[in-house]
């Protein structure tokens, strides 16, 4: 949302297009209309995803679902100019400043001005959110067993066991996994069991890497970390900045660090509600 709403700042202050060059409040405006593009995607995209949660799931999503978000959010954007902010303007700038045009053609003159404006943004959050749409589910794919000794069956809903060099071993749905973070010669891989709240954690004595090789049949299971391995379908929270990203994991206080090198993988498995929160 912050990107979004420093993108439509930096447009209008910089640019002033829209015959923004000609009024006499330009920070005034370009500061009104960034705000007021945050509150929208605040209210509608969130709010959509919150009240819908399992029509826009992740299991659900697609591109049609996206491309109806979009315009969505750009017609309300439109709509909210025209009779909220619009107004607003005119008595700041006077009539001469919006020339009086008539209800419709002014809606329609801020819903051009939203297309070029919110286009660069659509186009770089779907490229980040959406370029596994189209494949093949996990469940859909063909299982290919490898790695340490690891019961795997066709589908992900069915019971896996990861096992230990020392045949110490973790019985667990995938999907129940959590995370898993290395503890000097073990892995701790922390999971949830039949109330799906509680969780719990087992010590296996075995290398990321090979952990991740016997779970790659389950690509939403992937390596976030030279230390930790993240289950991004439990995932609830993405945060960061150039300096570094970390994951909060539903169930846990754990805040998992991010390498810049799994960034843009972590991207195209994490549900676009997640990444928009």
């Amino acid at each position: 949302m912050a990107a979004i709403t420093l993108w439509v700042f930096v447009i209008l202050a910089a640019l002033e297009p829209f015959g923004l060059n000609c009024a006499k409040h330009k920070l005034l405006i370009s500061l009104g209309t960034a705000l007021a593009v945050f509150v929208l995607c605040t209210v509608f995209i969130q709010g959509l995803l919150f009240l819908f949660k399992n029509y826009y799931s992740a299991a659900n999503w697609n591109k049609g679902k996206f491309l109806g978000i979009s315009i969505g959010a750009v017609t309300s954007f439109a709509l909210l100019e025209t009779f909220v902010f619009s107004p607003y303007v005119d008595a700041l700038e006077g009539p001469i400043y919006c020339a009086e045009l008539p209800l419709f053609e002014r809606f329609l003159a801020y819903y051009k001005a939203s297309v070029y404006v919110g286009i660069l943004p659509i186009v770089v959050i779907y490229y980040h959110t959406c370029p596994r749409i189209g494949e093949k589910s996990p469940e859909e794919k063909p299982s290919k067993k490898s790695g340490v000794a690891v019961e795997m069956e066709e589908q992900s809903s069915e019971m896996i066991e990861l096992v230990g060099n020392t045949k110490e071993c973790i019985r667990l749905y995938p999907v129940d996994m959590l995370y898993a973070k290395v503890s000097g010669n073990y892995v701790a891989v922390y999971y949830v069991k039949n109330d799906k709240t509680k969780v719990e954690y087992k010590f296996l004595r075995i290398s990321l890497s090979q952990l991740s090789c016997s779970l790659q049949d389950y690509p939403y299971i992937i390596r976030c970390h030279r230390a930790f391995l993240v289950n991004t379908m439990n995932v609830i929270k993405f945060k960061g900045n150039s300096r570094g990203y970390r994951l909060e994991v539903k169930n846990t206080n754990a805040i998992i660090p991010v390498s810049k090198s799994y960034i843009k993988t972590l991207k195209q498995q994490i549900p676009l509600r997640i990444l928009l929160s």
